[in-house]
This record gives structure tokens, sequence and C-alpha cells, in this order.
């Protein structure tokens, strides 16, 4: 396992990931994903699983498993479309349960634009989730890495503080790397 190497998302422009992450001028691999989940591993001292399908259906706020939520045998699931992306990641700590959404957006325009807007929704969903289901153990976790995440951080904080996720948004917490890091080490680790 590599060491930790992080620093606030603020200093992560495009130049920095090609420099630290990979070599690729696009984000179309899952070399920064693999980076997120490498330093999470790190700063935890556990592994992360991938989900592969663990998912939140917005519409009915369940969570289930749900590998193929658009298409089977090449057919249309008719609400496909009410299914989020997939977690990233899984860990058991103490009495809960973490499900990890890794994201890394740098540089600008519209591609970045379409993510950060993905990844409110994403986050809202999170929100209903936990506002109907107050008693679970699921912790989210979204890992916002890259310069326009931290750029667009009062986007998620403003979803965060409304006042209809009072009561349960102390189970979906937004960090980038280095915030995860104290945030674990000061609070989920005593």
């Amino acid at each position: 396992m590599s060491s930790l190497n992080i620093i606030s998302s603020q200093y992560q422009n495009k130049e920095w990931r090609l420099s630290n992450i990979c070599n690729n001028k696009g984000q179309k691999d899952s070399s920064c994903e693999k980076y997120q989940r490498e330093q999470v591993e790190i700063i935890t001292k556990n592994k992360c699983n991938k989900t592969n399908g663990l998912r939140l259906n917005w519409r009915k706020n369940i969570l289930d498993n749900n590998k193929n939520p658009m298409t089977t045998n090449k057919k249309i699931i008719i609400d496909g479309l009410d299914w989020t992306e997939d977690f990233d990641g899984i860990q058991e700590y103490n009495d809960f349960t973490l499900l990890y959404n890794f994201k890394f957006v740098s540089g600008s325009g519209g591609a970045q634009t379409r993510t950060i807007r993905e990844v409110s929704h994403f986050i809202e969903s999170q929100l209903k989730y936990l506002n109907a289901n107050l008693n679970t153990k699921y912790i989210f976790i979204n890992i916002l890495d890259g310069n326009v995440s931290h750029e667009r951080r009062g986007h998620f904080d403003y979803i965060l503080n409304m006042d209809k996720y009072i009561n349960c948004k102390n189970n979906c917490k937004i960090f980038d790397c280095y915030e995860f890091n104290n945030y674990f080490n000061e609070e989920l680790n005593k």
C-alpha cells in the first residue's frame, strides 16, 4: 500500500492530477477513484471494497443492489432513471456501514458542470433516504476531490444545510480526502 498523499482539493488542479494520479489528460479511466479508495484505506487502515451495484432509488427511498438498472436482456427498464449511480466503496466500522461516493473534478467546462450537478442530485437522494430511515446504521461519505469540487462546495453545503434535512445530516458527509482524514481521526476513530 502506498503512503498517504493528500492535500486540500483547492490545490488539485489538472496539472496536480497529471503529476500525482495519472498521466491521462481526460478522466475517463478509473485512476482518480483508485487514488481516492487507496487514500481511504490508508486513513482507515481497512479495505474499502467496491459495492458492485448498491444504489438508491430516489423515488421509492430504498437502498438496494441493482447492477443494471437501465436494461435487462437489451430491453429498457422503465424506472431505470429512478436509480442513482452505485456507491463506489463500502466499509464496516464499529456499528456503522460507511458507503462512499468518490468524485474527482478538476479543470473547467460543461462536463465538470454536469458531474457537479449529478453529484448534487446523488447527495440529495442520500439525504432523502436518511430522512425516511432516521435509525439507519449507514453513513454516506462523499469524497469530492479536485479544484472544481472545492470551488463548488457551497452548492453541496446548501443542500446539506436545508432545514428539511436537519435530523439526518449527521449521516451524510461531504469531504475531500484531506478533510476526511481529519474527520476520521478526530470523530470516528476516537
